[in-house]
C-alpha cells in the first residue's frame, strides 16, 4: 500500500512540475494533481500548503501567492495583448 502511494505522489508531481498555469489553485493541472494526492491518501482535502512546499522543494517550482499571480497575470495580459503564446520563452 505504501508503494502504492509513493507512486500515485509522483504521479501528481510529475502532472504538476509540467504545469505553467497561474493562479496556480485554480489550474486544472494543480487540481488534477491535487485529486491524484487525494485518491493516494484516502483524505478529504489534502492541504495546498503542505502541497505547494512538497512540490517546491522537489521541483524548484516558484509558486507565488494567488494575489501576486494575478497581478502578474494581469500586468502580462496587458502587455502581450498582440503576441501568440508560441512567441513567449520559458
Amino acid at each position: 500500500m505504501k508503494n502504492q502511494r509513493v507512486l500515485f505522489f509522483h504521479i501528481a508531481m510529475r502532472q504538476f512540475s509540467k504545469c505553467q498555469h497561474h493562479p496556480w489553485t485554480e489550474c486544472a493541472c494543480a487540481r488534477r494533481s491535487i485529486l491524484v494526492l487525494q485518491a493516494a491518501f484516502r483524505v478529504e482535502r489534502v492541504r495546498e500548503r503542505a502541497i505547494r512546499r512538497r512540490f517546491e522543494a522537489v521541483f524548484c517550482v516558484f509558486i507565488a501567492t494567488e494575489t501576486s499571480c494575478e497581478s502578474e497575470a494581469a500586468a502580462a495580459s496587458q502587455q502581450d495583448m498582440g503576441s501568440s503564446e508560441h512567441d513567449m520563452d520559458f
